[in-house]
């Protein structure tokens, strides 16, 4: 019984909860989009701002959660999109 490595996890993770998969090795973060969050917080919350499209943020996280759209709507000031993106 073999277990699932990090990019399998997030492919099963998107497909569960109807969510789009983010391969941050091809996509480059907007600098509009970076400039929401501090480093410091986007490190501690596990997260990648990836860019801005009219009044949302397209955020890349391993684990998303609904805790996690309200608290980075909170700090953005934006409707927040999640992406699934493999940790590391």
């Amino acid at each position: 019984m073999g277990l699932l490595d990090e990019k399998q996890l997030a492919e099963v993770l998107a497909t569960q909860m109807g969510l789009p998969l983010a391969d941050l090795g091809e996509l480059i973060p907007e600098p509009e989009a970076l400039a929401l969050f501090s480093e410091t917080v986007a490190r501690d919350g596990v997260f990648v701002p990836l860019r801005l499209v009219d009044d949302k943020v397209e955020i890349a996280v391993a684990e998303p959660n609904e805790a996690q759209v309200h608290h980075l709507t909170k700090l953005a000031g934006k409707h927040v999109v999640l992406y699934v993106a493999p940790r590391g």
